[in-house]
């Protein structure tokens, strides 16, 4: 098996505290994301089921499953929470000011906001999701062609709008525009309202 870990540093490269986050699959941390008041988000993928602290998070999905872990500057585990079962890899992510997390990422299966499921539209897609302080998903929208889609990056502007920066190939409809790859594949930037 292979287990994450997140660990803080201080300047001089000491060790301040470590933490697992794994359980008997194989089990990645990928992303770390300091927000407001230094609390942060790790995003990663299990497999099987994650025990962190008195959580256990549990898939029945082969493809495993999307994490988020919400510790404090400490390293104190305040919440765990699977984000979606099956393909759904978050690649990159931001705060806003407010405290909701701005996430992207590909998809080959579904998102589940606000109880109803939103799929993956072809092969994988590109997606950009919100999810509020709370751990909830709030938002989300995919997009893409007929092939495989990549958000790998996102950034917010002055104004609070999303970039979203990615790879698609041949064609991709960003909302109301049609990109027309001119190689077998292109980069984008997408900026979301």
């Amino acid at each position: 098996t292979q287990d994450g870990f997140v660990a803080r540093l201080d300047q001089q490269g000491k060790v301040l505290w470590a933490k697992q986050i794994g359980g008997g699959g194989h089990d990645i941390a990928h992303r770390l994301v300091v927000g407001p008041q230094g609390s942060m988000r790790v995003l990663g993928r299990f497999h099987e089921s994650i025990s962190l602290g008195a959580e256990t998070l549990r898939t029945s999905s082969a493809a495993g499953a999307s994490f988020m872990v919400h510790l404090d500057e400490t390293g104190a585990l305040s919440k765990a929470k699977k984000i979606a079962d099956g393909r759904v890899y978050i690649y990159d992510a931001v705060f806003d000011a407010g405290g909701t997390l701005h996430a992207v990422g590909t998809m080959a299966d579904e998102i589940v906001v606000g109880g109803k499921d939103v799929p993956a539209r072809h092969l994988e897609d590109a997606f950009f999701m919100q999810i509020d302080p709370s751990g909830t998903i709030s938002a989300a929208r995919v997009m893409g062609g007929i092939w495989d889609d990549y958000a790998y990056g996102i950034a917010l502007g002055p104004n609070g709008e999303a970039v979203v920066v990615g790879e698609y190939r041949e064609r991709m409809v960003l909302g109301q525009h049609t990109l027309t790859s001119v190689g077998a594949g292109d980069g984008f930037v997408w900026r979301l309202r």
